[in-house]
């Protein structure tokens, strides 16, 4: 953690920009011998020595805001989804009242929402990542890969809360957009067509012709 405070400081005493300064702040969630991401206690850790680092600027500098995502991604490592919750929470009332970037507001709360989902709170999760997808819309069309990011969310939320059938009507919505924008073969497109997959069968309604599609979406991948 020393470190990373040594490697900041001297970034913003010689004004680095972009990439530089950029690759001296990872030093808080990144190991600098294997260049791995830190994991559960240890990125706990240094998400709580990076806030307290930061805490006292102004709630406009980007390293204070920046310390609070560092923090909240290290308490979702821990496990620690309640005091997790409580910090982006905080964050989003931060970002809209220093008028931060709609967008930023907008990534927060689909943090949010899979807090949400951690916490067994679903319902809550389905309505937020709901809005989170109307916005992406609305910001940045149905081609954007936040936009879509956001629809598989949705997607998932619904089969996980047992809606088989809406998720089912959804996912066929977004699916060849998702396609589209990602490709056939990845992996992003394999787990939505899955879950349509789930959807369709797991639905005790559902006709023949979609339990017969379900086994056809997902025989490729036997």
């Amino acid at each position: 953690a020393e470190q990373a405070k040594i490697l900041m400081d001297e970034a913003e005493a010689n004004n680095l920009g972009g990439e530089a300064r950029d690759a001296r702040w990872h030093r808080w969630d990144k190991c600098s011998q294997c260049e791995q991401m830190y994991h559960g206690v240890v990125s706990c850790a240094f998400g709580w020595a990076c806030w307290k680092t930061y805490v006292g600027r102004a709630e406009t500098h980007w390293t204070r805001r920046s310390a609070m995502t560092c923090l909240a991604i290290g308490l979702n490592e821990a496990g620690q989804h309640e005091e997790r919750l409580r910090v982006m929470q905080q964050q989003l009332v931060t970002e809209e009242r220093i008028g931060g970037p709609e967008m930023n507001h907008t990534h927060i709360r689909s943090n949010v929402a899979s807090c949400y989902l951690s916490l067994g709170r679903m319902p809550e999760a389905l309505g937020l990542y709901r809005e989170v997808y109307a916005t992406y819309m609305r910001l940045c069309g149905s081609s954007h890969k936040d936009t879509c990011i956001a629809a598989i969310n949705v997607s998932a939320t619904l089969r996980a809360m047992g809606n088989v059938a809406e998720a089912a009507k959804f996912t066929r919505k977004i699916l060849p957009e998702v396609t589209r924008v990602f490709g056939a073969d990845s992996d992003v497109s394999l787990k939505l067509n899955a879950t349509l997959a789930q959807a369709l069968y797991l639905d005790e309604k559902a006709p023949p012709e979609h339990l017969r599609e379900a086994v056809e979406i997902l025989e490729p991948a036997i």
